[in-house]
């Protein structure tokens, strides 16, 4: 299986592909359907909001997918590295690569400062775009948060208003507001969560991979051996992988 490049490439996932189909729905019935059922004073602000919010959600999603976060040392010769550094070799790809990276066998290459793979973006998540990722998981929950609270203003307003349920149309419409509104909570809770434990990573200065190997690691004493490497020194760490790596200096 070929390397792919970027999270747009055959084949999508299907978070990927119900990314998009969210965004559709989201942005289409929030501006046509949900904001007009809000109060009017604040219909303009909340529009403004939520489509700077999408926009970013978008873009930050588009880019986290664009961009190609593996191992530079895979693109250049082997002659052209500096004779000074120190490597680690990876079987799969056969090819010298940074201490900092770890090969993903979904996208088949070895990704710069590794964090995780998201199927959301169809792509790994890596030095070179964890920026765009970061944006996007703040934007999708600030979104998120301005769904819930339009949709159950709208909600009251309608339950409010004596006229609400006189027409067919408008207990399907109040019907649709519900689930959007209800759907919303569970995506603001869910891009909250993954907010608040990358902020703590960040804080931790540490990557949801180097986290995930050292619970492992405490909780399973039967794992395979591995180079992990830290801030300021090589040390022998284990963890539950079968891919195997070996020094290697530049020379």
């Amino acid at each position: 299986m070929d390397a792919r490049k970027n999270g747009l490439m055959y084949r999508w996932s299907l978070k990927q592909c119900l990314s998009y189909f969210g965004y559709i729905v989201y942005g289409i019935f929030y501006n046509l359907i949900v904001v007009k059922k809000t109060h009017e004073d604040y219909q303009i602000l909340n529009v403004i909001v939520f489509n700077f919010l999408f926009c970013l959600s978008v873009t930050s999603h588009l880019v986290t997918s664009l961009i190609n976060p593996g191992d530079p040392l895979l693109y250049i010769k082997n002659n052209n590295r500096q004779a000074d550094s120190i490597y680690l070799h990876c079987t799969i790809c056969n090819k010298e690569i940074n201490l900092f990276s770890r090969h993903c066998v979904t996208c088949n290459k070895c990704i710069y400062k590794y964090d995780h793979h998201c199927y959301w973006v169809n792509n790994c998540i890596g030095s070179r775009n964890y920026k765009p990722f970061f944006v996007l998981i703040i934007s999708s929950t600030l979104m998120c948060a301005i769904l819930v609270s339009s949709s159950f203003t709208a909600m009251f307003l309608i339950f409010s208003t004596k006229t609400s349920f006189d027409a067919n149309d408008e207990q399907g419409l109040t019907s649709f507001i519900i689930f959007l509104g209800l759907n919303s909570l569970i995506s603001f809770f869910y891009f909250g969560y993954i907010t608040t434990f990358h902020l703590v990573m960040v804080f931790k200065d540490i990557s949801t991979y180097e986290y995930i190997c050292k619970k492992r690691a405490k909780s399973n004493s039967h794992v395979v051996p591995r180079l992990v490497v830290d801030k300021e020194f090589i040390s022998v760490h284990t963890e539950n992988t079968g891919i195997s790596f070996g020094i290697s200096f530049g020379i």
